[in-house]
């Protein structure tokens, strides 16, 4: 078996090739006996993306402070968290596996001006 950095990437046709060595398949390529190009396409959320999002925990003034994403299985992979009370200067992000073990945790400081959010910047990861 041949060893080389690839960057797979979609084709036009809907199939995965490598960047970087095109006559190589996303279905071709193996980490230790385990197809993971495979597992990882057919995870509908492997880049963070949500499925499904529900918003809780209104303040007084209707702000949500926790938004809950989930994959198409319900397991929950992603919080948002806004932290102390209005206007929130913070908010704390977790990530969680397939299992719902947390796996990262990402904390933003928020800045506004007139009221609005012009910037969340990463304090702690």
């Amino acid at each position: 078996m041949a060893i080389k950095n690839i960057q797979i990437r979609p084709k036009g046709d809907g199939a995965y090739s490598d960047v970087l060595h095109p006559e190589t398949y996303a279905g071709q390529v193996k980490f230790a006996g385990v197809d993971m190009v495979k597992t990882h396409l057919a995870d509908n959320a492997p880049h963070r993306e949500a499925v499904s999002i529900e918003r809780k925990n209104p303040d007084d003034d209707g702000i949500f402070t926790l938004i809950e994403f989930k994959r198409a299985d319900g397991t929950l992979f992603k919080t948002s968290q806004l932290n102390g009370t209005s206007p929130y200067t913070t908010r704390t992000v977790k990530f969680y596996d397939e299992e719902e073990n947390l796996v990262q945790t990402i904390q933003y400081s928020i800045t506004y001006s007139d009221d609005e959010v012009v910037s969340e910047v990463i304090i702690s990861a």
